[in-house]
């Protein structure tokens, strides 16, 4: 009767719902009766994410490359004088440290509140499933101690374990951060910054990302294909670019509020093709071991200071040098390569608001 509840429900929850209810109704014979209630309980929140909420592959043609779960299907690499790295699978042994800042204030009832849990569980599941690129990933989701959603997270952890198929590409750490120890609520954003810094020399790659951010496989791929050698090459940060969609299936910059000038472009031998956009902040960031070990010396590292510290944080190393992909014909990628989905701002959270969410996504750079 579960099972069938949550089938009869699933049209009407968004892409990323459905899969994770697929997703439950795979571990519930696997997993302790409590993931029943859990389950129904995701189910019920369908009514705070509305169609809309996610990036359709049948809503534009722009959008078929955000598509959770979009990971790279075939080599991509070619021969070129400065050759792409080989990252197709995860047998050249890449490890991945990935925090996730997850704040909620003891409440289920908000939909924001249920949207950003769903986030939080779908970039677990695509990291899980799709980033074979990696062959372990440690992700880590800090947490406030009033966090209502620490059991439902740790229940992901759970079935994963006792996952017919072993499955374990992802271990996963929930970290409960107290007010004491953080001093200001605001500070659960710099906690990750101490653990890069113990980690640095055990993983090979470091992610950063808020709880309603989504990162397909495909953007995270173009990151490892392109991040290390643009940097050992032109002292240049490859950044992600975030987009929302609103109900219609418009897509639109999230931060980036003008074109970029022509005067913009980096040309990259080899490589491709880039720009400096107008505004370089993502919500989220992902650098080799090579670019943090420059990055934690820097003054961007430092996060003592709760004032602007989210923005801070999640900017990543933002004197560095930031830049985007506007097509590179030696991968055969085009900038949505690097577009990944700002879910708090997008479906019936959409709002333009001073600029932002506004920008249509085709106009990274000026005609």
């Amino acid at each position: 009767v579960q099972l069938a509840y949550l089938q009869r429900n699933a049209t009407a929850l968004d892409e990323m719902q459905r899969e994770t209810v697929k997703w439950w109704q795979r571990t519930l014979k696997s997993t302790k009766q409590h993931v029943v209630a859990t389950a129904l309980h995701i189910a019920s929140a369908r009514g705070s994410t509305e169609r809309g909420n996610t990036i359709n592959a049948n809503t534009t043609w722009r959008c078929r490359h955000l598509k959770v779960g979009d990971g790279p299907k075939q080599p991509l690499t070619k021969k070129s004088h400065h050759p792409v790295r080989d990252t197709q699978k995860g047998e050249n042994g890449l490890r991945l440290l990935a925090h996730i800042t997850f704040f909620n204030g003891n409440s289920t009832d908000r939909p924001i509140d249920n949207l950003n849990f769903l986030t939080v569980i779908a970039n677990l599941n695509e990291m899980e499933d799709k980033y074979v690129f990696f062959s372990s990933i440690r992700a880590v989701v800090d947490v406030n101690t009033a966090n209502a959603y620490v059991s439902q997270l740790l229940l992901w952890k759970e079935s994963r374990e006792s996952h017919p198929a072993g499955r374990h590409r992802v271990s996963l750490e929930v970290r409960s951060h107290s007010l004491r120890e953080l001093r200001h609520p605001f500070m659960l954003v710099a906690v990750h910054r101490k653990n890069m810094a113990i980690q640095l020399l055990h993983f090979d790659w470091f992610f950063y990302v808020e709880a309603d951010v989504l990162i397909p496989a495909r953007a995270m791929h173009t990151q490892v294909q392109l991040a290390e050698l643009l940097y050992e090459q032109h002292r240049l940060l490859l950044g992600f670019v975030r987009v929302v969609n609103n109900t219609l299936g418009k897509l639109f910059f999230s931060d980036i509020k003008a074109p970029a000038a022509r005067a913009a472009l980096v040309e990259a031998p080899g490589l491709g093709t880039f720009v400096r956009p107008t505004n370089t902040y993502a919500g989220a960031w992902a650098y080799p071991r090579s670019i943090v070990e420059n990055f934690s010396k820097s003054l961007d590292w430092i996060l003592h200071s709760a004032k602007y510290v989210r923005e801070r944080a999640a900017w990543g190393w933002r004197s560095g040098g930031i830049v985007t992909l506007l097509n590179s014909s030696q991968l055969g990628l085009t900038a949505d390569a690097l577009w990944i989905l700002h879910r708090g701002k997008s479906g019936p959270f959409y709002r333009p608001v001073r600029g932002f969410n506004s920008l249509q996504a085709t106009r990274l750079l000026s005609t």
